[in-house]
Formats: C-alpha cells, sequence, structure tokens
C-alpha cells in the first residue's frame, strides 16, 4: 500500500488499537460504512488489448488469476500463433495461466505480447499518512547515526540542469543534486594554495619542494589555441616532442622589427668550403679561423649589357638599374674621355675613363650612375649590370 499526502479516502476505526497493523480489519467504505477486507480491495487482471508486429486485427488477451503484480509476456517466435504462444505459457505457468478472449488466435506475431495492469490491491489505495517515518526502515538513517557494515540504500536521483544556477528560491530549502550536460556531478569546490606542489605567485623557493608534472600538447603547425592576449595556454611540441619556443627578438620575414636582435654565431672553417648537398638545404653561417665570416658577394641573379651614348651633359648609365644589381662595368669605346659621378658631374669632378678603358663598380642598384663627356662629343660607352 502506498500512501499520498492529501487524501482523505479511507475511515480507521481508532478504536480497534489492537488492529493498527492490519488495515484491512478497520477500513470501511462509502456511507453505509461495510468493512472491506483486504483481499478484494483493488485487484486487477493483467490484460493485453491490441496488436503487435505482425499482426492485422486486435485481440484481448486476460490472466486468470486476479491480483498478480507485474507483466505477463508471450515471448513470440515469428512462426507460432497467438493461441501456440498462450497454450505454451500456460503449460510453464499453471498457477498464472492467461485467455485469450476476443479476437483471433491464428495470427502469428512477430513481437512479443506484454500483458500489463495486474495488481494485488495492496499499493492502490489512497490514505493520508498522519505519523512520521519510521527511521528503523531499511534504507533510511537518523541524522549521525553510525555506519554498520550491510546497511542498504537507496538509489539517488540527479536533475541535468545545465545553467549553473540554483534550482530552489530559498536558503535552507531542499534541494536536487544537479547534472551537467555530459551527466557529469557539479560540485563547488574550492581550490587551496595549501598542496605541497602548489605555491602562491612571487612565493620563495625551498629547498626539496615537489613539482607536478606538466604536460604539453603536440602541434605539428604551430598556431595560437587560445583567443585572447592574456589567456592562459598550453605548453606546445612539435611533431618530434620537442617545445615550440619564440626567442625575443624574432621578426617575420618582411615583417616591421621593433625587437632587439638576437645574437648570432658561426661555425669555423678552417678548410677548403664544402657544398650542401641540395637546393633549399639548411646552411651554416661559416667564419675564418680568426673569426672573419666569409661572404659571397659573386652575382648569381641576373646580367643585362646594353649600349649608352654619353653626351656633354650627364647621362644615367643606365636610367633603371638592374633589380638586385651587385656590379656594374663601364666601358668607354670613344677616342675621348668621359668622367663618371653623380647627376651632377663634370669633367672637373667626375672619375676620368679614359679612351677605350673599362671600370667597375660595386654599385648597388639604388645607385645610379651619371657621365658626361666633352663639349660636342657623343661618346659611344658599353654597360655591363651582374645581380
Amino acid at each position: 500500500m502506498s500512501a499520498y499526502l492529501g487524501k482523505d479516502k479511507l475511515v480507521y476505526d481508532v478504536t480497534a488499537t489492537s488492529d493498527s497493523d492490519n488495515v484491512g480489519a478497520f477500513v470501511r467504505a462509502g456511507t453505509d460504512g461495510q468493512p472491506i477486507g483486504w483481499t478484494n480491495v483493488g485487484l486487477t487482471f493483467a490484460q493485453f488489448v491490441g496488436q503487435v508486429a505482425g499482426m492485422t486485427t486486435d485481440v484481448t488477451i486476460t490472466a486468470d488469476v486476479a491480483g498478480t503484480v507485474g507483466n505477463i509476456t508471450l515471448i513470440a517466435d515469428s512462426t507460432s500463433t497467438i493461441a501456440q504462444l498462450v497454450a505454451a505459457w500456460n503449460i510453464a505457468n499453471p498457477a498464472n495461466t492467461v485467455t485469450i478472449t476476443a479476437g483471433i488466435d491464428t495470427q502469428v506475431p512477430t513481437a512479443n505480447i506484454v500483458l500489463s495492469g495486474g495488481n494485488n490491491g495492496k499499493d492502490g489505495l489512497d490514505v493520508n499518512v498522519i505519523n512520521t517515518l519510521a527511521i528503523n526502515d531499511p534504507a533510511n538513517y537518523a541524522e549521525d547515526s553510525a555506519h554498520t557494515s550491510g546497511d542498504i540504500g537507496k538509489f539517488v536521483m540527479a536533475v541535468r540542469h545545465d545553467a549553473d544556477t540554483s534550482l530552489v528560491t530559498t536558503d535552507g530549502d531542499y534541494a536536487p543534486l544537479q547534472v551537467n550536460a555530459a551527466g557529469r556531478l557539479k560540485v563547488d569546490a574550492i581550490f587551496q594554495a595549501d598542496f605541497d606542489f602548489v605555491y602562491a605567485e612571487d612565493s620563495a623557493h625551498t629547498s626539496g619542494d615537489p613539482g607536478a608534472f606538466t604536460l604539453g600538447v603536440r602541434q605539428d603547425a604551430l598556431a595560437a589555441s587560445v583567443t585572447t592576449d592574456g589567456d592562459y595556454g598550453a605548453f606546445k611540441l612539435n611533431d618530434r616532442g620537442a617545445m615550440w619556443v619564440a626567442p625575443v627578438g624574432t621578426v617575420a620575414d618582411d615583417a616591421a622589427d621593433t625587437e632587439n636582435p638576437v645574437k648570432v654565431g658561426s661555425r669555423s672553417e678552417w678548410g677548403v668550403l664544402a657544398a650542401v648537398s641540395a637546393t633549399n638545404d639548411r646552411a651554416d653561417l661559416v667564419s675564418d679561423k680568426y673569426r672573419r665570416v666569409y661572404v659571397n658577394n659573386g652575382a648569381n641573379i641576373s646580367i643585362a649589357p646594353q649600349p649608352i651614348s654619353v653626351l656633354a651633359t650627364a647621362t644615367a648609365l643606365p636610367a633603371a638599374p638592374l633589380a638586385g644589381r651587385r656590379q656594374l662595368l663601364i666601358q668607354n669605346l670613344h677616342n675621348k674621355p668621359i668622367y663618371v659621378g653623380d647627376s651632377g658631374v663634370t669633367a672637373a669632378s667626375g672619375l676620368r675613363v679614359a679612351a677605350g678603358a673599362t671600370i667597375t663598380l660595386e654599385a648597388g642598384q639604388d645607385v645610379v650612375v651619371y657621365a658626361i663627356a666633352d663639349t660636342g662629343v657623343t661618346a659611344p660607352c658599353r654597360v655591363l649590370e651582374l645581380a
């Protein structure tokens, strides 16, 4: 018998105190006050009405014994008829048989038929409970009571509540346990910085202090894993397990340099310089035994020859220098000298290049070289640029 607060549908004979454990002895119904025996209160028969897979019309199957708690299941095998399933059940359960009371029993179901609703009448009464819960219930214990080996308990339910807010309105109210969307129980944990391996910022080091193992995240292509400056982030490892680091002073190619430079060293090489095995291979910065860095200033990009006539006014050699130029060769083919300098060059200030002579200048592309000839002279010249 289960009790529900607020119900007032039973009349108890309060004078029969000796029968307080036998409810059926003093329960009365209706205005006539006739006693009701507990054996016939709320008895129901388990029953199935309808159809399952494999059937086309409804049938009614009813338990022959009233008051049986639980369901009766006729196990379908997709070959037996309903009548055969009932016969098999009745043979196996002679004390709890069932009968087909309506419908066609020759149908062959492909799903189980479940008779439900059986009730022995002892948990269908509405009562008004006025006594307190006994503390000697096997699954209930008084506050501060001692644990005993073998104690049993009840299943505790929790409520999924994605928001981190309260489900009750007032301090001191009863509240359900809460779980998040993943089914994990929510707890309000207060982190205490007094563990053996946790230290406050700016606290002093002590010899023998223990430490916690720190994990890193493998990330083959280095990229940010946090969204905002100041966020906590994980240490990053490359595909060989080495930690990614960014030395102070490193700036990306073609980016504005706003940091201090990084000190770079070279590798000493006393003998013949060896070539790297393939293009795009990494190469060391090499110096001689006196720490002088080997520098290759030879042109290895392009070459551009062209004829230019030098007049008595300043003439560019050439006007549009070759991109990446490292060297400039000027050859005078006239029988008169020319004079080399800047855009304001004169015969008195320029470098004299004699007739038939050639000079070599290490002039980059941003240096425009000019030449001038004597008055009335047009001097044919050859210019060769190397980049």
